[in-house]
């Protein structure tokens, strides 16, 4: 299980820092009625909607390996009038490995072969081990 994780954590740094709200000094969740920022405390307009997500990533880097194992607990709450029927994960890094889509279109389009490391060669990359859904059915 070899992934690039510190891009994730770079982009939620970036949004950190240019949020309007520092919500890790906060004592209230973002999503309180006391949050002034958060979207549902204060509606543009009647009607109006976004979805929200929050995620904790836990992860481990082995020095020795260069594996990082971890896993991650994603919240999404569908706040559409509409039924959400799919939901997309993209695991990007997987695309670099010798069995992937742009291993192929790479190799056909400039005909040069892809590097690969250690693990990318072997086809390991991001790997789900389990997924669990909890709320309700609609």
């Amino acid at each position: 299980m070899k992934y690039n994780i510190f891009f994730i954590l770079f982009l939620g740094q970036i949004y950190l820092s240019h949020a309007q709200f520092d919500f890790t000094q906060s004592t209230y969740k973002y999503d309180s009625p006391q949050n002034p920022y958060y979207w549902k405390n204060k509606l543009p307009y009647p009607g109006y909607w976004q979805q929200d997500v929050a995620y904790t990533i836990d992860a481990e880097l082995d020095d020795q390996t260069d594996i990082i194992q971890g896993s991650e607990t994603l919240i999404y709450s569908n706040n559409s009038p509409d039924t959400l029927k799919v939901a997309y994960f993209n695991l990007y890094q997987n695309a670099f490995n010798p069995h992937s889509d742009l291993h192929d279109l790479t190799l056909h389009s400039t005909h040069i072969k892809p590097k690969y490391g250690k693990y990318e060669a072997e086809g390991k990359n991001i790997e789900v081990l389990s997924l669990k859904y909890e709320g309700k059915a609609q």
